[in-house]
């Protein structure tokens, strides 16, 4: 596992109290093209700031329960990452309107 591979693209606020999301899940973006035309497609401005998520980032929240949903070219990349040592886990793939992977946690039933 590389960790400070640059998985994607994450919008927040100036004061990074904000995240984009959908529903419960962070979007990452591949691009900032990508970020821009998704933006676009559902006719909101731009008014975030943006941030390249590294993979160790991504990981620890995933530890901590988080939830992301990556464009496809984010996920190649997180993907191409062995992270079964560090975390388990589920991927779905969900339209919004373009294709995302829904990433989270597994963790071991009680």
């Amino acid at each position: 596992m590389n960790p400070n591979l640059q998985i994607g693209v994450i919008a927040h606020n100036s004061d990074k109290t904000t995240i984009l999301c959908y529903g419960d899940a962070c979007l990452v973006f591949g691009t900032e093209a990508n970020y821009r035309k998704y933006i676009k497609a559902k006719n909101m401005e731009r008014t975030r700031v943006t941030y390249y998520a590294k993979l160790h980032e991504i990981v620890d929240v995933l530890k901590q329960g988080g939830t992301y949903q990556l464009d496809e070219e984010a996920y190649s990349r997180f993907e191409e990452n062995d992270i079964s040592a560090h975390v388990a886990v589920e991927v779905e793939e969900v339209y919004i309107p373009q294709k995302f992977y829904l990433i989270q946690a597994v963790f071991p039933k009680n």
